[in-house]
């Protein structure tokens, strides 16, 4: 296996990294608000990325995956972001960061967009 190695703190980007890997899970840890995670885990391939908007600029880095015990509260669950898109594993077919906006396609057809910093957290919406 190749060894990818993905690390971005941008405003304006494109991840060509990610291009044509399978996206199997896109999990968000809970905001207070609808579509509001605090940040997104993306799990390509074999490899766990962490993604979130701050200060109009995006960041990835590979992790682990999910961290419960630093995500979440008592008694909360993880946001299954892609469970109504990801039917079977897409791929990656874009993948930009421009004017405060993140936005991926996927060969499927679905696209996941993570917009704009809120107060608690980094507003994604996932249309197909």
């Amino acid at each position: 296996m190749e060894v990818i190695t993905i690390l971005s703190q941008s405003s304006a980007t494109e991840l060509h990294e990610i291009i044509a890997l399978q996206c199997s899970k896109v999990l968000a840890a809970p905001g207070s608000q609808k579509n509001v995670g605090y940040s997104l885990y993306m799990f390509l391939g074999e490899l766990w990325l962490w993604v979130f908007i701050q200060a109009g600029l995006l960041f990835v880095d590979e992790c682990n995956g999910p961290d419960p015990e630093d995500d979440l509260q008592d008694g909360e669950d993880y946001l299954d972001a892609g469970q109504h898109v990801f039917d079977s594993a897409p791929t990656i077919t874009s993948a930009v960061m421009a004017d405060d906006v993140f936005r991926m396609t996927f060969s499927s057809g679905a696209s996941l967009m993570t917009l704009h910093e809120v107060s608690n957290g980094t507003k994604f919406f996932v249309t197909t």
